[in-house]
Parts: C-alpha cells; structure tokens; sequence
C-alpha cells in the first residue's frame, strides 16, 4: 500500500548583512554562511536549509513570503578562480557580463531522504545596486511517498 503525507515546512528568516569595500568593489557577507562560486559572476552570500524526509519527497511549491528588502549602491566583488595557498593569483577576473545576478535568488533539490533549498538573499542589479533581502519566510509544501507493509495472517 502507498500512502503520500503532507508535509509544510515553515522557515522565518531574519539576516544581517556584513558589507565592506574593496577597491570599485563592494563584498556583501553573511557570517557564517557560504558564498557563490561561479568564476566572474558576483560573489554573493548563499543559505542552505536541507530538510530531512523519510521517503522520496514530491515538491508542490517552494516560496518566498513577507519578504523584507533594502538596497544598497554598488558593484559586488567578482568570484575569483581558485588557487593554492603558497600561490599568487595569476591575474584579477572582473565581472564577465552586467545582467542582474542570481536570475533566481531560490532554487531547490529533491532527493529520496532530503529536500535542499539554496536561498541566495542578494541580487546584483545593474549597473550599480545590490538587493539585500533582510527578512522573510520560506514556504516548502510537499508529500511524501512512503511505502506501507501490510501483513496478513492466513489461517
């Protein structure tokens, strides 16, 4: 027997950016959290809140509510390619297109025993601001799909 359970998965969110200059460039900052990594995009803070599941999850929505923004003037600082410790970087990467950065600031994964949700709350808009998004909710609604075993006593 199959059986889907309903799930809402509720998250309030409040963040508190840290900005510092570098040059033309502006670096933006969450402590603690982790940052974009796509060579000579704009190197923003990103959030990950994985939610456990016993099952194979089917999303129904994934959203965004109360949402909370400032902005602020300037260029964000661009991710730079990687290089050992004991090394100098070979040369400066500046941002390879103005276009506003993240397309999407959610985006989401499902895999049988976890749901991951990846939250870049600031967005690069050109030619010269950033979004800071300061508060909000994450809404995942989904089911899961989880197999019952019924047994059966045969006399």
């Amino acid at each position: 027997m199959l059986l889907f359970l309903l799930s809402l998965y509720i998250r309030d969110f409040e963040f508190s950016f840290s900005i510092q200059k570098e040059g033309e460039y502006v670096k933006v900052y969450l402590p603690g959290k982790d940052l974009t990594h796509e060579v000579g995009k704009p190197q923003l803070p990103r959030v990950s809140y994985p939610i456990p599941v016993s099952g194979k999850p089917e999303l129904h929505y994934v959203k965004l509510e109360d949402t909370t923004w400032a902005e602020i003037r300037g260029v964000p600082y661009p991710v730079q390619v990687p290089y050992p410790l004991i090394s100098r970087p070979k040369r400066f990467i500046s941002l390879k297109e103005l276009s506003p950065y993240p397309s999407s600031i959610l985006s989401y994964e499902a895999t049988s025993g976890c749901i991951l949700i990846s939250l870049i709350p600031a967005r690069f808009i050109p030619p010269d601001r950033i979004r800071l998004l300061k508060a909000g909710r994450l809404v995942v609604e989904y089911d899961v799909l989880k197999e019952k075993r019924v047994a059966a006593l045969i006399m």
